[in-house]
Order: C-alpha cells, then structure tokens, then sequence
C-alpha cells in the first residue's frame, strides 16, 4: 500500500462508471478488494431501458428486483404473418438504466467508494502497484485497474440505432401481456428496419425505431417512422411523448481501445453481436470477474458474451442482412417458427448449443449466406 499522504489509493480502480464499472464495485463491497474507485468524465448519462431475458440466475437477482415490467410472452410480425413465441425457463424484463445504476452509484459511495468525474489518461506499473493519471491531475494508485470503456467504432462498423418514445394514450391500444421484439411491417429502404413496443400498460408504451446499418440518422427520421406506424399499423389517433431514449450500438469491426486495465464489459465481448443484448451478459460478466477476484485469483477469466463460432456467424448474419435488408423479416420470422421458444432465447442472447446452431444454420436462406460466410474473411 502507498502511505504516502498526498495521494489516494484504492485496492481497485475502474475506468467507467457505466454498467460494467458499477456492478463490479458493488460485487467487491465487503471484500478486501474494495474500496473502489471508478474514473468517468460523465456527469450526465441519458436514460435508456435495459431489457433483458431472465432465466432465474443468481446473478440477477439486483435487476429483476429493479424491473419495472416482466413479459412472458413475445413476438415478431411481418406483412405476410405473426409469430408469438413463450418460454417455460425464461422471462422477458426490462429495467430503467438511471435506477439500476443510480442504485449502484448509492450503494458503492455509502460503502466509502469513490467516483472521481475525470478521465483516465495513462497507466504506469510501479514496483509496488499501478499509477492512473487524470484529465483533472488526479492520481490515483490501485492494487488492480478494469477498464469498462467501450470499444470505438470503424468505417466498416454497423450499428444498431435508435430513437424511442415513451407514450401515453388516451385509449387501450397496447397489449400489456405481449412484447413485439420485432415488427417489420415498415420500410427496408435505408438499411434492416423494425419497430420494437414494450407495453408498460394498455395505455403506456416504449416504442422504439431500430436499424442495422453503417449510418446514424437524424432523429426526425426515426421521429417519422414511429409517428407513421403509431397512426397507420396501431391506428392510434393521439399520444404523448413523455421521454425520449436514443443510441446507436457498434456490433462488429470495432476497434479495441488502449487498455486501462484488464477490459470488461462491451470491450471484452459482453454482447450478442447479432442481436444488440448486452445487458444480463455485462452482469454475469462483472460479477464473475468480482468472484474470482474474492476469491483471491490476481488472473481472472473474461467470459465474453458469445463464443468465437457464434461471433464468426454473427458477422456473416450482419454481412448479410446489411448487404440485403429486405431479407431481415423472412430470416428472422424463419428463426423464430423453427426454434421453440426457448431455443429463440438461447439464439438471441448467446452461447446456445450446437443443436441450435444447426438448425439455424439449416433454415438460413442457403445461397445469400454461403456468399456471406466467403466475403467475411476479406472484412
């Protein structure tokens, strides 16, 4: 330990103060690894709605106490049919970003953890323990560093982006039983297109514009599309918008940063490339890595989100759809009728059987993704 008075130290340091960052500190409270300090230079982050699928792990006991609504029904619609799928093992939740990481925030600093609003700019070995240093000239000293931060985008990056409103009517026109993942009945021109709806209520509902592309676009064009399919799909006649979430997710042909630290969390793989689910796989990420740390293990594993055959199909699935949007409501309406419900579940979120794999792979439109699976080397 540095004893001299002029700096501080902390058994732990985290770069980041998002997800990641704050669910590692609070698993290390009440270990010797702890107090923490995590360096952000973010005093503001915006709302948005984790969603993810529960299937009763341990490890999410904080966030499916913190869920503001659970669906056990789901599904996917195209023009031409409707696909509602269910699962005995899981549940679909979602949970505010600003009360699950509010809580953590609290909980960390009464427990004489740190947040410093500064950003990391360098990291040096000392023979004892590792130097950080700040944008604010702060230094810091750590037994360990993790670094939450995300990986940067490339040209060759697609995105998966957004704009959601959240919106009150005055008449029942939702079903609060029933989460549309996917509703493709909306243009394909402008890249892989689709509209999401968690129902909060009859009458309250996220309903949020998604696209899979390699550009972002302005927000008055998902404002039109979900303003279109609000008035032509659920011939809704008047609503109130009451918040506005928006995001744009890099999924693959990102690059890595300069590690601060042993990476976690989206730069160590936590996400379901395909799919955008990051949420639980960030979780079960930082608190397997808060258990081995317990444990006394100073290498600790990383368990990415996917596997690395499940990543190489991904970038074709992406290749594919990006190359051929207009192909994304067959394709995943196909997934969704040859998988049980359950099995959709594995799929989406990552790590699912060989079993799964095959089917999958058997019910793909044959030529599109063989031409994929020979381009991807060449990306």
């Amino acid at each position: 330990m540095i004893e001299t008075s002029d700096v501080e130290y902390f058994p732990t340091a985290i770069v980041g103060a998002g997800c990641a960052g704050l669910t590692l500190a609070h698993e290390l409270i009440n270990s010797k690894n702890f107090p923490c300090i995590l360096l952000d230079p973010h005093k503001f982050r915006p709302e948005h709605a984790f969603s993810f699928w529960d299937d009763g792990h341990p490890h999410l006991t904080l966030a499916r106490s913190l869920a503001r609504k659970t669906w056990s029904k789901w599904e996917i619609r195209t023009f031409e049919e409707t696909i509602q799928k269910s699962s005995s093992r899981f549940v679909y939740s979602t949970v505010s970003s600003s009360n699950y990481e509010n809580y953590l925030f609290k909980t960390i600093t009464e427990n004489r953890g740190k947040i410093l609003n500064a950003r990391a700019t360098d990291l040096y070995n000392t023979e004892t323990c590792i130097r950080l240093e700040t944008s604010s000239r702060n230094v810091v000293y750590a037994n360990r560093v993790f670094d939450s931060r995300p990986p940067t985008p490339t040209k060759k990056t697609i995105f998966q982006h957004f704009l959601g409103w959240e919106i009150k009517t005055n008449n029942s026109v939702f079903d609060e039983t029933l989460v549309t993942l996917m509703d493709f009945r909306v243009p394909q021109e402008d890249g892989f297109h689709f509209i999401y709806v968690l129902p909060y209520s009859k009458t309250c509902a996220l309903i949020e514009s998604t696209v899979y592309s390699d550009t972002v676009f302005k927000p008055k064009w998902y404002e039109n599309q979900i303003t279109k399919y609000l008035t032509n799909v659920i011939q809704c006649k008047s609503w109130d918008v009451i918040n506005k979430e928006q995001g744009a997710i890099p999924l693959n042909y990102k690059k890595d940063l300069k590690p601060l630290g042993t990476p976690i969390g989206l730069n160590a793989g936590a996400m379901r490339t395909s799919t955008g689910y990051a949420f639980s796989q960030i979780i079960h990420q930082a608190i397997n890595v808060g258990k081995q740390l317990q444990q006394g293990q100073n290498l600790v594993q990383i368990k990415p989100g996917a596997t690395s055959f499940e990543n190489w199909m991904d970038n074709v699935f992406l290749d594919v759809l990006s190359s051929s949007p207009k192909l994304a409501p067959y394709v995943f309406s196909t997934l969704a009728k040859t998988l049980s419900g359950d099995d959709f579940v594995k799929f989406m979120i990552g790590d699912c059987p060989l079993s799964i794999k095959s089917r999958i792979i058997l019910a793909l439109p044959k030529v599109d993704f063989i031409l994929g699976a020979l381009r991807s080397p060449f990306k």
